[in-house]
C-alpha cells in the first residue's frame, strides 16, 4: 500500500444550511483506506462539517471545538472502488468560512 495525501478545499457561504461541498471518489482498480484527517477552518464560531461514506453518516466536526485542539483525527474508513467519501457543511456565522481538509489515505491496487 502507498500512503497519499488528498486536500479538499471549499468555502461555506455565510448563514448557509447543510449542503454537499466536497468528495473523494475511489476509481475502479483501487482501494483506499482513510487513516487520518486534518482540518483547518478560517472562521470560528459558526462552521460545522459532516463526513459520509456514500449515504452512511460517519461523524460531525464543529469548528469551535476543532480549532481549540487541532489534533489529527484518526480514522479507519474503507472507501472501495466505485464509492466516495463526501463532505457536507453548514455555517451559522455572518461571514463565509473556508475549510481545508487533508486526508491521509492508504491506497492499493485492487
Amino acid at each position: 500500500m502507498v500512503m497519499k495525501s488528498y486536500v479538499l478545499e471549499f468555502t461555506i457561504p455565510a448563514n448557509s444550511p447543510w449542503a454537499r461541498y466536497a468528495a473523494l471518489f475511489t476509481p475502479a482498480g483501487l482501494s483506499r483506506v482513510v487513516r487520518e484527517i486534518r482540518i483547518w477552518f478560517s472562521l470560528i464560531p459558526g462552521p460545522r462539517i459532516r463526513f459520509y461514506w456514500e449515504t452512511e453518516y460517519l461523524f460531525e466536526i464543529v469548528g469551535e471545538v476543532w480549532n481549540n485542539y487541532m489534533l489529527p483525527y484518526s480514522a479507519d474508513w474503507s472507501v472501495p472502488a466505485g464509492t466516495g467519501l463526501f463532505v457536507e457543511g453548514a455555517n451559522s456565522a455572518n461571514s463565509p468560512c473556508t475549510v481545508k481538509i487533508e486526508l491521509i489515505v492508504e491506497e492499493a491496487r485492487a
